[in-house]
């Protein structure tokens, strides 16, 4: 169907206001809000036309129309405004990820948290794919009698920082000592080796070193993991927030959706195929090849974790979504995140 300007501006009257209250939407109160300058006997026509192509449906006959998964789509493609974010969301964003540390998976739960509090949604995080690597450099800086700096240089540029607290001071020519001795028996060392030469060491004549050397070597092990499982890299917030949409009051259709969100393997499949860095993805409805989540949508946007690994932003929820306002918060999210462990 061709669409004219003002069929445009009646769907996207329908899709916000819906999203708005929830309720279906009738000629009235389109040409009330939308200010389109036409009779409600013009919009009850143009209603119908869109009816009858798909775009919208009408629960039982007295009833103004909600948007069909058509509907919502071609309003995403065609007709959405991304709204500017208050000053004020903003600001929590940036300073809340910033609190939490710029450990990729200290940010990566912090985000899920956040975006779980200030949406309707559920969130979905998954962390950057691990970047394959060799230590090249590693460093052990005092800060404090009782407190050191890990510093690991991989050879794919990455920088690893770790703080170490000591239970007792350590005197800095046995730091330097130590420090000088880590960097010689790990050079070269894959993540894969790590553990076995973690165990060597612990061992070595180096467990004179005590708290200090198992300290040292944990953070290691820390900053260079020999790689997380699937599910591992994803993170859920505000599972709980299914509860309170009027659309998952249905049990049935709550039980499935939180079927899958348990199956690590089957999310972490949806999710990987969506990594692909072409901006913004939005699925509704139908479009799911994933029977369970066929009533939902999920709105997802890539960003780049240290070394250039891709990771994912995510939120789940029924099909009548704000998406505009999900787009921008996304954004933001994206940007901080860049931001942040880009530095």
């Amino acid at each position: 169907m061709a669409f004219s300007d003002r069929r445009g501006l009646i769907l996207k009257a329908v899709v916000e206001e819906y999203v708005r209250s929830g309720q279906p939407v009738g000629s009235g109160a389109i040409v009330r809000r939308s200010a389109l300058g036409v009779s409600p006997a013009t919009v009850r026509n143009e209603l119908a036309r869109l009816e009858e192509t798909g775009y919208v449906t009408q629960p039982h006959t007295s009833a103004g129309r909600t948007p069909s998964d058509l509907g919502y789509r071609f309003y995403v493609d065609h007709l959405m405004s991304t709204p500017s974010l208050m000053s004020g969301e903003t600001h929590l964003i940036r300073t809340y990820l910033r609190a939490h540390g710029r450990e990729v998976r200290d940010a990566v739960r912090a985000i899920a948290r956040l975006l779980a509090d200030i949406t309707s949604y559920i969130v979905v995080v998954m962390a950057p794919d691990p970047i394959p690597g060799r230590l090249q450099r590693v460093h052990l800086l005092p800060l404090t009698a009782f407190q050191v700096l890990l510093v690991v240089l991989l050879d794919s540029g990455v920088v690893q920082h770790k703080l170490i607290d000591l239970p007792e001071a350590l005197p800095r020519a046995d730091l330097a000592y130590l420090s000088a001795e880590l960097d010689d028996a790990l050079t070269g060392c894959t993540a894969e080796d790590l553990p076995g030469m973690v165990a060597e060491l612990l061992k070595s004549s180096l467990a004179r070193y005590g708290n200090a050397l198992a300290r040292a070597t944990q953070a290691l092990l820390d900053a260079f993991p020999l790689g997380a499982h699937d599910g591992e890299r994803i993170y859920l917030g505000g599972t709980a927030n299914l509860l309170r949409l009027p659309e998952f009051q249905d049990i049935e259709r709550l039980r499935r959706v939180l079927g899958l969100l348990e199956q690590d393997a089957q999310l972490f499949g949806i999710l990987e195929q969506r990594t692909a860095p072409e901006g913004v993805r939005v699925t509704i409805g139908r479009e799911h090849p994933a029977q369970a989540i066929q009533d939902c949508a999920l709105v997802t946007m890539t960003y780049r974790g240290p070394g250039g690994g891709t990771g994912l932003l995510g939120l789940l929820g029924p099909t009548r979504m704000d998406y505009g306002r999900v787009t921008a918060l996304l954004g933001l999210v994206r940007h901080s995140l860049d931001e942040l462990l880009g530095e």
